[in-house]
């Protein structure tokens, strides 16, 4: 459940304000970037830290803000709220509900892109005239890396 994620805002290189949500029991965390569409993650605890732009490529990179990274591994922050956490910041270019009956976190931006957080897994959904997707599966549905699909099979994934 959406719960099981964990939340706090922080402050990213060159101020950038960000939003970074960690899932204990997987170890997964994902920086979202409150200006733009992109977002930074990791799909489990040592693994390489990568980013993804608002175009769904993919890069390394280490994360904006790993003081907030490492006070969400340490219990810092705060459970993800029943009903989401509407805005990310001031300007509302994230925006956040909750949907699969409390299963998933649905970020959508104001460019018409959607980043579900999933328990152990995301799916990033390009706005619907790029076709694609990047997925890292949940737990037990995949080998765990990364890969990048069309939109409407990562539509499928969400359900």
């Amino acid at each position: 459940p959406v719960s099981e994620w964990r939340y706090a805002a922080g402050l990213a290189q060159y101020g950038s304000g960000c939003t970074l949500f960690f899932h204990p029991p997987s170890g997964v965390v994902v920086e979202v970037f409150h200006g733009n569409g992109w977002f930074r993650f990791r799909s489990r605890p040592g693994a390489d830290v990568r980013w993804c732009n608002s175009c769904g490529n993919l890069g390394e990179s280490d994360f904006g803000a790993p003081d907030v990274v490492a006070s969400l591994e340490q219990g810092g922050g705060a459970p993800v709220p029943a009903n989401g956490l509407g805005a990310l910041d001031e300007d509302a270019y994230w925006t956040s509900t909750v949907i699969g009956g409390g299963r998933a976190l649905d970020l959508t931006n104001a460019d018409d892109e959607r980043l579900i957080l999933q328990p152990g897994g995301l799916v990033w959904l390009s706005h619907p005239g790029m076709n694609k997707a990047v997925v890292l599966p949940i737990p037990g549905e995949g080998d765990g890396d990364v890969r990048t699909v069309t939109r409407a099979e990562g539509l499928a994934l969400v359900g």
